[in-house]
């Protein structure tokens, strides 16, 4: 049999062609696969670092809004988040009711299911409202001790520097007393009071212990002494801050020392100076003379309660008196305070019992 070689050549070259036709389609695949995966490994790696930054920006955030936020601030969204949850809750088993009050055939066809449908809507929205109710009272709470809290951070901070202003005053006054008492000594006034004249020093135990005899003695206590210069003076005017104790002792037999009740204070100041014996410093008749006197002003009464005031009657208020009625003015500061004291007691027993009475009765 023969075979045309012209017709073999032909099939092989056409088997030749068609294999690299084949060949070179599988190569381009093959790059367009490989092309295809690494972007999508980059769109991959992308997306890792999209998500890697934003838990950074999260946590970031997140703390941000944790230093933001005050201790009561996170107390209440964890009660808001805790109601939210609870409403959620309530929520799913009403649905979840329904559902099966539904899928009951008798209940579905009459108006039972209904109405145990809207039964069920109305206790949860009523216990919603409730925790809404608790929200906003928490809120008002957390309101009100901000602002108790503010107040009583200015507070410290003005009584702060209150005793910084008062340590400045203090130690100018040290400094303007010793100038003061330096002009004084030489001039030998009769009221000057000269260190070469006293027993002892100030600095001596014993004007220590005089002092407290004297303190102990009055119940007068000196907390501040203050000199000033007097323009029509040469004598200057000397302010005392003073603290005047009231109290009462009871006496037990366990107790020698006895206990002390009823005890009652007032502040006030006290300023001698140069000047006649009228209301306004004015002479108060003919032969009326310059001479020393002490004018008597009480601080901080309107911290007390106004029976107390008003029971301090005169000595609720400013007034002068010559420098030898002291003792006098010590004895009458004594009876207005025992008997301020003792009405101001008595005003407060009664509106206890007022309270009481108008009272409601426990079950």
């Amino acid at each position: 049999m023969e075979v045309d070689q012209g017709e073999i050549k032909g099939n092989v070259q056409t088997t030749v062609t068609t294999q690299s036709t084949t060949a070179g389609t599988s190569n381009i695949h093959s790059s367009s696969e490989l092309k295809g995966r690494k972007e999508l490994d980059q769109w991959k790696q992308k997306a890792k670092d999209l998500e890697a930054q934003r838990d950074t920006l999260s946590k970031q955030l997140e703390e941000l809004f944790q230093i933001r936020r005050t201790e009561p601030e996170q107390v209440l969204e964890q009660l808001q988040i805790q109601y939210e949850e609870r409403a959620k809750t309530q929520d799913a088993l009403i649905k979840e009711l329904t559902s099966q009050l539904a899928r009951v055939e008798p209940l579905s066809r009459t108006g039972q299911a209904v109405a145990l449908h809207f039964l069920t809507r109305e206790a949860a929205d009523e216990e919603k409202r409730v925790a809404e109710q608790d929200i906003s009272r928490l809120q008002d709470v957390i309101k009100a001790k901000d602002s108790v809290i503010d107040g009583k951070t200015k507070r410290i901070a003005e009584l702060e520097q209150s005793v910084q202003d008062a340590i400045r005053e203090r130690d100018a006054e040290i400094e303007r007393s010793k100038e003061l008492l330096a002009r004084a000594a030489p001039k030998g006034t009769p009221n000057s009071r000269s260190h070469s004249k006293r027993p002892f020093g100030m600095d001596d135990p014993k004007m220590t212990e005089v002092i407290k005899f004297y303190e102990d003695m009055s119940n007068l206590l000196v907390t501040n002494v203050k000199f000033e210069h007097a323009p029509d003076s040469e004598e200057a005017e000397v302010i005392f801050h003073c603290i005047y104790s009231y109290y009462e002792m009871t006496r037990r037999a366990d107790d020698i020392e006895g206990e002390r009740i009823g005890e009652k204070s007032i502040v006030f100041t006290m300023r001698i100076f140069n000047g006649y014996g009228g209301p306004n410093g004015e002479p108060a008749s003919e032969d009326d003379f310059i001479h020393r006197r002490i004018k008597y002003t009480p601080l901080h009464l309107d911290n007390e309660p106004d029976a107390f005031v008003k029971g301090l009657e005169y000595m609720g208020d400013s007034f002068t008196f010559p420098c030898a009625q002291q003792g006098l003015f010590l004895n009458s500061l004594r009876e207005k305070i025992r008997e301020a004291a003792k009405d101001a007691s008595e005003s407060e027993s009664d509106i206890e019992g007022m309270e009481i009475g108008n009272g409601d009765p426990q079950p």
